[in-house]
C-alpha cells in the first residue's frame, strides 16, 4: 500500500512537506496515523442556492430525510450526500482506516450543512455547477448526447479518446464539476427529474473524479466510439495491485461502487479510497483497469484487457 503520508505509527506524525505541497488545493487529503481527512473548499455555482425540488420521494435518500432539513438547497443536497457517502472504515492494505469528508463553502446554508471559510485570495476552490430545471442545458441535448452531469476533460486527450481526457491534479483538482436535476428520457423523449437518489450519487460520483479517480463504467474514453458514447470498458469485478513491498494483493470493484454509473451505484469502496490515497501520493490520476464490455462479465476477468 502507498501512503501519502509518512506512517511511523504515532498518530501525531505527518509528513509536513507532503502537507505544503498542496496547502491551498481546492480539495486536501490528510492522512494522521489511521484517520484520513478529505476536506474540499467549494464554491456552488448555477442554481445551487436554490431550494432542491424533490419531486420525486426516495425512501432512502443517502444525506437526510427532508423532513428533517425543510428548505435543502441544491448544495445542501449536494453536499451532504458527499459527505455522508465519502466517510466510515475502510480496510486499506490489511490496515483500517477511518474517513472523514467536509465541505467548506461560502455559500448560503439555511440548514448549516455547509462550513464557511475566510475568503483567502490564495485558497483555490472546487467549482460545482448545479444545472435545475428542463430547459438549456446539455441534459436537454437528443438522444446520446445528453449528459446528466460532466467535468472539464482535456481536448487533446477527447481527440484521442483515451484516459489522457481526464483534467486532473493535486493543486487544481479537477475542472468544473456540472451537475443537473433533470436529463432526456432515451424512451420519451420528454426532460424528466432525475430523483433525488441519482441526483446525490451523481454528486458523489463526480467529487470522486475531483479526488483524483477515473470512472469503472463503460465511458467512451475507455475503448468505446468516442469520448461521449457508453460503449467502452467495465472495470473487472476483482483485480490485482502491487503494494510498495512487490507483494501482490487482490481489490474489489463491488456492483454498486460509486464510480460505476446508476442510481444504485452509491458505496464508496474500499479500492477507492487505496485509489485516492495514490492519487495525493502520486500526483496522478488513478485508472480503473479494462475488464469487459458487458457489465454482467465483470466477475469473468481479473485483469486489464490490455496486458
Amino acid at each position: 500500500m502507498i501512503l501519502p503520508f509518512k506512517n511511523t505509527g504515532n498518530a501525531n506524525d505527518r509528513d509536513i512537506s507532503c502537507e505544503l505541497r498542496f496547502k491551498n488545493a481546492p480539495v486536501k487529503v490528510i492522512r494522521t496515523g489511521n484517520s484520513v481527512r478529505i476536506s474540499a473548499f467549494v464554491k456552488f455555482t448555477g442554481d445551487a442556492d436554490s431550494q432542491f425540488t424533490d419531486t420525486v420521494k426516495s425512501e432512502n435518500p443517502i444525506s437526510v430525510k427532508k423532513d428533517t432539513c425543510p428548505g435543502e438547497t441544491y448544495a445542501e443536497v449536494a453536499a451532504n450526500a458527499i459527505m455522508n457517502l465519502w466517510k466510515g472504515d475502510f480496510d486499506v492494505g490489511g490496515q483500517s482506516l477511518n474517513v472523514e469528508t467536509l465541505i467548506y463553502s461560502n455559500n448560503p446554508s439555511p440548514n448549516n450543512v455547509l462550513k464557511p471559510f475566510s475568503a483567502d485570495k490564495k485558497q483555490k476552490t472546487l467549482k460545482i455547477h448545479i444545472g435545475a430545471g428542463d430547459k438549456g442545458h446539455l441534459s436537454s441535448l437528443p438522444g446520446a448526447l445528453a449528459m446528466r452531469s460532466h467535468e472539464g476533460i482535456r481536448i487533446f486527450g477527447g481527440i484521442l479518446n483515451n484516459e489522457s481526457v481526464l483534467k486532473w491534479s493535486v493543486k487544481k483538482s479537477s475542472s468544473a464539476i456540472v451537475i443537473y436535476d433533470h436529463i432526456r428520457s432515451s424512451k420519451t423523449g420528454k426532460m424528466e427529474f432525475i430523483g433525488r437518489n441519482w441526483f446525490e450519487q451523481t454528486a458523489a460520483h463526480e467529487f470522486g473524479h475531483a479526488l483524483g479517480l477515473g470512472d469503472a463504467y463503460n465511458a467512451g474514453y475507455r475503448g468505446g466510439r468516442w469520448v461521449g458514447s457508453l460503449d467502452g470498458y467495465y472495470a473487472p469485478y476483482c483485480y490485482q495491485v502491487e503494494d510498495e513491498n512487490g507483494n501482490r494483493n487482490c481489490v474489489y470493484v463491488p456492483d454498486n461502487d460509486i464510480m460505476l454509473q446508476g442510481e444504485a451505484h452509491n458505496h464508496v469502496s474500499d479500492n477507492d479510497i487505496r485509489m485516492v490515497l495514490n492519487a495525493y501520493k502520486t500526483g496522478k490520476v488513478q485508472l480503473f483497469p479494462r475488464g469487459c464490455k458487458n457489465i454482467k462479465d465483470r466477475r469473468k476477468v481479473n485483469k486489464d484487457i490490455r496486458e
